[in-house]
């Protein structure tokens, strides 16, 4: 079995309204769905995120290379 928590949160009525029938015609449950995009949005951003910190590494090493570079030219 697994851990739940109960999450409450505030939404236009409309917005519910109009997502509990696309699951109903969809054969799907609220919860699901909204499990389904929790899932998919921490694989995405995790994706993301690990592409940025990647980023973030070469422009640290391009900029400690030029960083080098210029003080070993300004020392000799």
């Amino acid at each position: 079995m697994t851990n739940t928590t109960m999450m409450t949160m505030n939404i236009p009525n409309q917005i519910k309204d109009d997502f509990k029938t696309v699951c109903t015609f969809n054969q799907s449950t609220m919860t699901s769905e909204i499990v389904r995009f929790i899932n998919t949005y921490i694989s995405q951003e995790g994706i993301r995120l690990k592409q940025y910190q990647q980023t973030s590494n070469e422009i640290n090493e391009l900029k400690q290379r030029k960083l080098n570079s210029f003080t070993s030219k300004a020392i000799f």
